[in-house]
């Protein structure tokens, strides 16, 4: 297993997949807390697949 895990997780009716330590987050169905570093992070448009700049 490397360093990282993708986590897939949703917030009221929207996916988040974000990219977190895989040490941090290993119980698959936990509730987790999550902060987003908008100067790293990458937006999409769930419609049109296009990155939100």
């Amino acid at each position: 297993m490397g360093a990282d895990s993708m986590l897939y997780t949703q917030v009221g009716s929207q996916q988040l997949i974000a990219r977190v330590n895989a040490r941090d987050y290993n119980q698959p169905g936990a509730s987790v807390e999550l902060a987003i570093n908008t100067n790293k992070g990458h937006f999409f448009d769930a419609d049109t697949t296009q990155r939100i700049v």
